[in-house]
């Protein structure tokens, strides 16, 4: 089936701004450890100002993800546990931007005392927030200096769905 040109023209205006968005900050972090920004551009696919390179390949990957409400139950209580819906993991790139979800949270991030640290439920959190985390690759690549964020994401609370949009 086809996209929608609308969703399709969407999309891809919103690829290119992270990509955009994700060698700015892979160029800082380079400077953060004293090398060439090329160290971790150059693994890349050449794009001229964010852009996708001809062919429209690119080494980035925009994912939607979809997390289902919990339909006719009632919704769980503070004290209860936490829904698991996609265990802990690292991702196996060099960093992952991710829209935050305030009105359906879900994305747990593992903190230093091994606690999960709720991103989306902290004060001041908006639709318009990106979480950046880095990955197994940009961990090795720095040798563990940005070392890869271990990561959840648990069912909403609020009994809605919860649509996610990592790049």
């Amino acid at each position: 089936s086809q996209i929608s040109p609308p969703l399709a023209t969407a999309s891809e205006a919103m690829h290119a701004h992270m990509s955009r968005m994700a060698r700015l900050l892979l160029t800082f972090l380079a400077a953060g450890l004293g090398v060439p920004a090329g160290v971790f551009l150059d693994p890349l696919d050449p794009e001229a100002a964010g852009e996708l390179p001809e062919g429209g390949l690119s080494s980035s990957v925009l994912r939607i993800c979809h997390y289902r409400a919990r339909e006719g139950l009632p919704p769980p209580s503070a004290a209860e546990r936490d829904e698991v819906l996609f265990d802990e993991h690292t991702d196996s790139s060099l960093l992952t931007l991710s829209l935050l979800c305030p009105s359906a949270p879900g994305l747990q991030l593992r903190d230093a005392n091994a606690r999960w640290l709720r991103v989306e439920e902290a004060d001041g959190v908006t639709p318009l927030h990106l979480e950046v985390h880095s990955g197994d690759f940009l961990g090795f690549l720095s040798r563990d200096y940005y070392a890869a964020c271990s990561h959840r994401v648990v069912r909403p609370k609020h009994g809605v769905d919860r649509l996610s949009f990592p790049f």
